[in-house]
């Protein structure tokens, strides 16, 4: 069964654990934060994120101050080489930002979308789908959005800061 994106009224329907888990979901997730953990093991106070606009993902590394600190740009056929770290997490995470796509109609699905990973769990935002935009980090701390946990992110550490867990949805 598809994740369904589900309105505030719904947390406490998640909450009670009333979604049925999805083997691809996990699988995919599972992939994104793996990718990311090697690539965070030197400086775990940093972010991931991916987001896809167009035929463009975007890769980018935040500091614990949600300040961004490096991004790569890259189409599909200019992602990095498959056994590079980067290039395990460019297709990780189009795979899962391809999939979260689909759960929207064609003509609704968001012009950015996007996740963060903390190397440990995988979230996003269908509220605010684009993780670089201006601002998001700040709306997400001050829980103005729900941000949906894939898989778990650890709990402490900066997106951990993010989750509002009083009021953070785990899908999954």
């Amino acid at each position: 069964m598809p994740v369904r994106l589900v309105t505030p009224a719904a947390d406490a329907f998640e909450a009670a654990g009333h979604f049925r888990h999805n083997r691809r979901l996990s699988v995919l997730a599972r992939r994104v934060a793996g990718s990311a953990a090697t690539l965070l093991a030197p400086d775990p106070r940093l972010l991931l994120g991916a987001a896809r606009a167009g035929e463009t993902l975007r890769l980018g590394w935040w500091s614990d101050r949600f300040e961004l600190v490096a991004r790569i740009d890259a189409s599909r056929e200019d992602f990095s080489p498959v056994g590079s770290g980067e290039g395990a997490l460019q297709r990780s995470s189009a795979a899962l930002i391809d999939w979260l796509a689909g759960r929207w109609p064609p003509e609704a699905a968001p012009a950015t979308l996007g996740i963060i990973t903390d190397g440990t769990g995988v979230a996003f935002a269908p509220e605010r789908p684009d993780p670089f935009a201006p601002g998001w980090f700040g709306e997400m701390a001050g829980c103005r959005f729900a941000l949906r946990e894939i898989r778990p992110v650890a709990g402490t550490g900066p997106a951990a800061l993010l989750t509002c867990r009083r009021t953070s949805s785990l899908i999954h």
